[in-house]
């Protein structure tokens, strides 16, 4: 089984018995370690879910975050329902002031900006285990075949050229927002730098987890989404990315 059918066959269900799936994680330790992560996120979310009761007011607020295309998106895909309660819990988390181990977030967000902050954090989570392993850098005009189609671009500066950016590709932190995902490596370890050409956030904000340490900038209609670990300093690459020497938005 591939990678991408093995994703989505246990983001759908982490405890499909199926043999093939099992066979796969069994014989892949990529596989198996991304399914008992993505287990113990499903543990936690359903401890929060059944302990955390949902006020009517944020309910409301949650459905207002989904407009109806976005509604659309999440039922077409296979296993909706559990799609729709991990981001529903990682907003129970922001409003209730829950969290896996540390959640302090700074700034005074809403609960809609935190619950995007949030669904950002729980992508990184989930991509890790398969696919940020350590590889040669990409060339920047390949980073740019990502992201020009958010209306992103990266120049050909001394700094842009002396990061090693091991991983790139699209994504979709909250359909139908269209985003792109970095990965940066240096001596302090892993960062991960999400585009998205569009965000419900106003104001910059911090947050964090006892694995990582995320930042959410407002950058005209989208946001600059910066995760690392939870004692990583982000500020480098939060003056690299705001720099217009260095990075070019039109979103």
């Amino acid at each position: 089984m591939d990678d991408l059918e093995f994703r989505r066959r246990i983001f759908a269900d982490p405890y499909d018995t199926d043999q093939a799936l099992l066979t796969s994680a069994s014989g892949n330790p990529t596989h198996q370690k991304l399914l008992d992560d993505v287990r113990v996120l499903d543990g936690r979310l359903q401890e929060l879910v059944q302990s955390t009761p949902i006020p009517d007011s944020l309910r409301e607020k949650l459905e207002s975050v989904l407009d109806t295309t976005t509604a659309e998106a999440i039922d077409s895909v296979q296993g909706a329902p559990r799609l729709r309660q991990f981001a529903i819990a990682a907003s129970l988390v922001v409003a209730a002031g829950a969290a896996f181990s540390v959640f302090k977030p700074s700034g005074n967000p809403t609960a809609e900006e935190l619950a995007f902050g949030q669904q950002a954090l729980s992508h990184v989570y989930t991509e890790a285990a398969l696919s940020f392993a350590g590889g040669a850098p990409l060339e920047l005009q390949q980073v740019n075949t990502i992201i020009g189609e958010l209306g992103a671009r990266v120049h050909d500066t001394d700094a842009m050229r002396g990061l090693h950016i091991s991983f790139a590709k699209p994504c979709a932190v909250t359909p139908p927002i269209h985003s792109a995902h970095l990965v940066m490596e240096d001596e302090q370890g892993q960062v991960s730098v999400i585009l998205s050409n569009s965000s419900p956030v106003s104001r910059e904000f911090t947050f964090g987890d006892n694995r990582f340490s995320t930042t959410v900038i407002p950058m005209g209609e989208g946001a600059l989404i910066l995760i690392g670990g939870k004692d990583q300093s982000l500020e480098a690459y939060r003056e690299l990315f705001t720099n217009s020497d260095n990075v070019e938005w039109a979103i």
